[in-house]
């Protein structure tokens, strides 16, 4: 059957019994807290959620992957983040996928809440994400800002920052790099590495088109 999350209910599928954990399901509609967490305690187990129906164009709720974890549909994909939801990865073995491909692949409107968070506590490996098309961020987007780093992130298209971007942090420990093919920012944008670390790690932001004539919205780049 299909299943049903909403309100303060709370979905959490966890290896900390040290076996991998594999739940399987019709539909999925959450509009609570779904957490799928693998690893950690148990190194190498797998929490696993099958849909074997199609992802929702729009995630609600919050959505949080940690570690070994993926939440795969049978088809669809994830285009938007509504504005009351959150979507939080940590590490590289997390993952959302639709068919056996990413379904962030399309992803085009952040509303809400987007934390891509690599090499997290016991969580390796950085966040790797692939996105085919342009991009606006109208809520708060963090890539490595609270994590060791290490993340690979990158739009083929516009990326129009409305909101609040944060890349990397003082205390990264592996790269962190973000990808896109134009840049309009009227928001808040903030790039930080570790310079000041014995081995200095860089968080870059590459833009593939010209520099703007005229600045806008707030820029910080610290490290």
């Amino acid at each position: 059957g299909g299943l049903v999350n909403y309100g303060t209910g709370t979905v959490a599928l966890t290896t900390a019994a040290g076996v991998d954990v594999n739940v399987s399901a019709a539909t999925l509609y959450n509009q609570g807290d779904l957490s799928l967490a693998g690893g950690g305690p148990t190194p190498g187990k797998k929490a696993t959620l099958t849909v074997a129906g199609a992802a929702r164009s729009l995630l609600t709720g919050t959505v949080t992957l940690q570690g070994p974890a993926e939440l795969a549909f049978g088809s669809g994909a994830i285009n938007a983040i509504a504005d009351d939801a959150t979507l939080n990865i940590y590490g590289g073995e997390a993952k959302i996928t639709s068919a056996g491909a990413s379904a962030l692949a399309g992803l085009a409107v952040n509303d809400g809440a987007i934390h891509l968070e690599g090499d997290y506590y016991s969580f390796a490996g950085g966040v790797s994400l692939q996105v085919g098309g342009n991009f606006q961020n109208a809520g708060s987007f963090d890539i490595d800002g609270q994590s060791r780093g290490g993340s690979d992130i990158g739009f083929a298209g516009l990326v129009v920052n409305a909101g609040g971007w944060s890349i990397g942090n003082a205390a990264l420990a592996h790269d962190t790099r973000v990808s896109v093919g134009s840049l309009r920012n009227e928001g808040s944008l903030r790039i930080s590495g570790a310079a000041r670390l014995a081995s200095a790690h860089a968080a870059t932001l590459a833009v593939a088109s010209a520099a703007p004539g005229v600045l806008t919205g707030s820029l910080w780049l610290g490290g």
